[in-house]
């Protein structure tokens, strides 16, 4: 078979955990044929084209920052018009190219292209439209863009389906399965004649991201039901949402084994608490994450945290209450604050209790106090002092780029407080920004 070498060669490093990973992304995969008529090319989101007698059928777009280069780089390999586009989720660094794509073909004298997709799909893209707000917002904070607008028009699927579709074009069979997991609208790709698994981001070389803080609903017990669904198959090559691919019938059962027991793991840990009448708080302070399988290489907390997937856990099962009585019906938070501060002497003391509680490691109570000191006095600058510093090394203790890019928002905005009370220019910390394309290219 040809299967690229340069590829392979990327593959077998990352394999082995010998790729410097900037930003928790990979950069600088090559673009090549990994089979004879599948080429993959690994670049924002990934994408897969399967060479069929009726056209090119594409998994997944990309994002509209990069659908050009992804484009040259395709018609590089083949010029046949694209018949369709498989959409394994709804996410925009998935399908965000297609407006652009579909221009392309039309300046081509090619037909239109086809996008196929799990039915939720549709209704995803009618939530974006309804939170384009907030959506513009988190996607700023979580990738560090300031002004960054998230869209607002999407190619909707020609084509929906639910469970599993068995399709043939152009003499190539495509096994298409609806599932959940990163998304509600997931759709993962087998491919029986070049025995492949095109899975979306239900792979992503990292802890699953079923716990993002900002985002809906996750769903880990389905997404580790999926991942043994695919385990059936026998696949020699999968291809995932982002990064390398994983080449060898013996590697893609281990990933695909490694990441859906971890998940079961985090699952019925969690269920164990909630079962046990344990709080959310509780229980994320309970559960023991399995280390062993966190240091793999495709499993590493780079981009969501663990942690987080036992919340998500608790609001699908458990609902929104936390099981602490106080926090049913709150006050106010600058109110509480308020008072927290007037028991602990005013702002000044308890922000020197907050530093003090950094100074001894404990950061997350550190955390707690001073956010009542602002909370209480938005314009003291030694609270906001004290919050950049507190939340600048909270940021460098933590590996998730989830963690890291709220830890940093927030020491970003008591930063522009205090150059807005004082003039004071706030220097950034060498090593602490990092390079807003990579943060963007996610994995």
């Amino acid at each position: 078979e040809n299967l690229g070498a340069m590829l392979k060669e990327f593959a077998d490093r990352a394999w082995a955990g010998d790729v410097v990973r900037k930003g928790g992304g990979f950069t600088g995969l090559p673009n090549q044929e990994l089979k004879s008529k599948v080429w993959a090319c690994m670049a924002f989101a990934n994408v897969a084209a399967v060479d069929t007698a009726a056209g090119l059928v594409l998994i997944d777009g990309t994002s509209r920052l990069f659908e050009g280069g992804v484009w040259n780089a395709l018609r590089k390999w083949n010029k046949k018009p694209i018949h369709s586009v498989i959409y394994t989720h709804g996410h925009i660094d998935h399908v965000g190219s297609l407006p652009a794509w579909q221009e392309r073909a039309r300046a081509e004298n090619h037909p239109a292209i086809r996008a196929i997709a799990n039915r939720e799909v549709a209704q995803r893209f009618d939530r974006y439209r309804m939170t384009l707000g907030y959506n513009s917002k988190i996607n700023a904070r979580q990738f560090q863009t300031p002004g960054f607008q998230w869209p607002s028009e999407y190619h909707y699927p020609d084509e929906t389906f639910e469970g599993i579709q068995l399709k043939t074009i152009g003499g190539v069979q495509f096994e298409l399965h609806t599932a959940k997991g990163e998304t509600d609208d997931a759709t993962w790709v087998w491919l029986p004649q070049l025995n492949t698994l095109c899975v979306g981001d239900l792979f992503i070389w990292a802890t699953p991201n079923c716990g993002n803080p900002q985002k809906a609903q996750r769903y880990p017990r389905e997404w580790a039901m999926a991942l043994r669904q695919m385990l059936t198959k026998d696949a020699d090559l999968l291809l995932p949402g982002h990064g390398p691919p994983i080449i060898g019938a013996d590697r893609v059962h281990q990933a695909l084994l490694d990441t859906a027991t971890l998940l079961e793991d985090i699952c019925a840990q969690t269920l164990e608490g909630i079962n046990g009448g344990k709080t959310l708080n509780e229980i994320r302070h309970s559960v023991k994450f399995p280390k062993e399988l966190l240091a793999k290489p495709y499993l590493a907390p780079i981009y969501d945290d663990p942690s987080f997937i036992i919340c998500n856990l608790w609001r699908l099962y458990a609902g929104w209450w936390d099981q602490n009585p106080s926090h049913l019906k709150p006050p106010k938070d600058t109110q509480l604050a308020t008072e927290v501060c007037n028991g602990a002497g005013g702002v000044d003391k308890l922000t020197k209790q907050a530093l003090a509680l950094l100074n001894k490691g404990q950061l997350e109570v550190a955390a707690s106090l001073i956010e009542f000191a602002v909370q209480a006095d938005g314009e003291s600058v030694g609270a906001h002092r004290a919050r950049a510093k507190i939340y600048g090394a909270r940021e460098k203790l933590e590996t998730s780029l989830m963690a890291q890019s709220i830890f940093r928002a927030t020491r970003f905005d008591s930063q522009k407080v205090i150059e807005k009370l004082t003039g004071e220019k706030v220097q950034e910390e060498e090593g602490n920004s990092q390079n807003a394309i990579l943060r963007l290219a996610r994995l």
